[in-house]
C-alpha cells in the first residue's frame, strides 16, 4: 500500500460468478488533498479501524461488513501536487455513480441522483 496521495475505489469482486470477471464498483474517494500526511495506507487503515470498532459512516461499514470476502481497495497513486484530486473525484463519481457515495456528485448530476436512491 503506497504512501502517495491518490483515488481509491472499493469494489466487489463475486467469484465464483456466471458473469465475467468483473469488479462492481461501490465507492470512490480520495486523500492527501487535504493533508500533506494523509495517504492511501493511513486512508485504507482508517477503514479497517471503522470496521473493528464499529465507527464512522454507516454506509461504509455496511459495505464493509456485508461484502468482506468480496470487497478490494483499489487505487492509484497520484503524487503529482498539480492533479486536482477533488476535480478527478467528482468527475470519477459523475461517471460512475457508485452506490454507496452521497455526495461528491457533479452539481448537476447530484439532484437527480440523491432523488432516484
Amino acid at each position: 500500500m503506497p504512501t502517495e496521495r491518490g483515488i481509491y475505489v472499493f469494489t466487489v469482486e463475486l467469484d465464483p460468478s456466471k458473469l465475467p470477471i468483473h469488479g462492481y464498483m461501490m465507492y470512490v474517494g480520495i486523500t492527501g488533498h487535504e493533508s500533506k500526511n494523509a495517504n492511501l495506507r493511513k486512508r485504507f487503515g482508517q477503514y479497517l479501524g471503522h470496521q473493528r470498532n464499529d465507527t464512522g459512516r454507516a454506509r461504509i461499514r455496511f459495505l464493509l461488513e456485508n461484502w468482506r470476502n468480496d470487497l478490494f481497495f483499489n487505487f492509484v497513486p497520484l503524487p503529482q501536487a498539480n492533479v486536482d484530486l477533488e476535480m478527478m473525484e467528482t468527475a470519477f463519481i459523475s461517471a460512475v455513480i457508485p452506490p454507496v457515495n452521497r455526495t461528491d456528485f457533479d452539481a448537476d448530476l447530484a439532484p437527480t441522483i440523491i432523488a432516484a436512491f
